[in-house]
């Protein structure tokens, strides 16, 4: 009997250490999950490396900051009339602060306003301006600064990547709407008429002092992706 208590006793005092021990790895973990590194899939589809960092301040307030590069995927290029203002010869920067409010903490869905900036350009490269019309058609030999700054607000969900349980690896989707203000500067060294063909039968013609077209303004924005990150 004396044994079969003693037993008892170390088995309790182990259960109560196991709970003390296990609470004290939650908290711990609770603490080291509160940031979140994250990689935005959607903007590869327009030659963008972009991060985002998450720092969550209470269960409600989350801070973030995000930062891209894009990369040129081509010499040459024309304009894809429904991805308005992409270029695919175009190196640059973009950085965004944010903030998150958790709106449905049971669902983590969330409200998010970013202020951003997004500098781009390329150097002497080809645009070709395609018709169909042989009139219409034209190549020129031209560069560009670009300079956008904004605001957009979201709507949000994170979501784990096993349903039901808080793993690390984390989704977040989103959509919103925004403005934005851009200045525009293309500079155009030479220009032929009439093909649309960079090595064609026509001759370019030379402009000297080179041509410079000129915008700025604010534009509505639209907004859309799908981050996926890891918490700890």
């Amino acid at each position: 009997m004396k044994w079969h208590k003693q037993t008892i006793l170390i088995i309790t005092i182990f259960l109560l250490l196991s709970v003390k021990l296990f609470g004290q790895e939650n908290e711990r973990l609770k603490a080291e999950n509160k940031n979140i590194i994250s990689f935005n899939i959607t903007r590869l589809i327009l030659c963008e490396a972009r991060f985002n960092y998450e720092r969550q301040i209470s269960p409600r307030h989350i801070a973030s900051i995000s930062a891209g590069i894009q990369f040129p995927v081509s010499e040459t290029f024309k304009r894809v009339s429904y991805i308005p203002f992409y270029y695919p010869v175009s190196k640059g920067i973009y950085i965004g602060l944010g903030y998150k409010y958790i709106i449905v903490p049971s669902k983590q869905i969330y409200l998010s306003p970013e202020f951003y900036y997004n500098y781009s350009y390329y150097n002497n490269k080809y645009y070709r301006h395609c018709t169909g019309q042989d009139k219409e058609n034209y190549v020129s030999q031209q560069s560009m600064d670009l300079s956008k700054a904004g605001l957009k607000l979201l709507i949000g969900r994170k979501q784990s990547s096993t349903p039901n349980k808080n793993t690390r690896i984390k989704f977040d989707y989103f959509i919103g709407i925004g403005v934005q203000y851009r200045e525009e500067e293309i500079t155009i060294y030479q220009k032929k008429q009439g093909e649309c063909s960079v090595d064609g039968q026509y001759q370019y013609i030379d402009y000297d002092p080179a041509q410079v077209e000129y915008s700025k303004g604010w534009w509505p924005t639209l907004h859309g992706g799908l981050l996926i990150g890891l918490s700890f």
